[in-house]
């Protein structure tokens, strides 16, 4: 089913934003938009059962919020996943092992804008209207 998604999501290229929605509560982030330069090629992704993200943007600090992007540039998917990220609170305290490996995830899916990167671990998506289930990483 990978390559199937990745297929799907290979077709999505520049395409500028209208909605970027986190929803804590319903625990998923929609996104929708437009292919640059043709209107009537519409992208709805909702990513579901979102377990964590991670926002990176060495850019300019008015641009570092998640939707002020205009322009998402690739959407991909790594059934293994793109590392591993962790949540250390305070560096001068001790850190058991427990409970850091509590915070750790592997996002696997990885959304790219102008400068800035978006990773997601999430349990499945719907790309306009076609879902996908996905496994949990071994």
């Amino acid at each position: 089913m990978s390559k199937y998604l990745n297929d799907q999501l290979n077709q999505i290229r520049q395409i500028e934003l209208d909605l970027m929605n986190i929803d804590f509560k319903e625990e998923c982030i929609r996104i929708q938009g437009s292919e640059a330069g043709d209107r009537e090629k519409r992208f709805d992704l909702v990513f579901e059962g979102v377990n964590a993200f991670f926002y990176s943007d060495p850019g300019q600090p008015d641009t570092t919020i998640p939707g002020k992007r205009s322009t998402m540039k690739t959407v991909s998917y790594l059934h293994d996943g793109f590392g591993e990220f962790a949540v250390v609170q305070n560096q001068d305290e001790e850190i058991e092992f427990y409970n850091l490996e509590s915070s750790i995830s592997v996002p696997n899916f990885n959304i790219e804008f102008d400068d800035a990167t978006l990773f997601i671990e999430a349990e499945g998506i719907t790309i306009n209207d076609l879902r996908y289930t996905l496994t949990k990483q071994s």
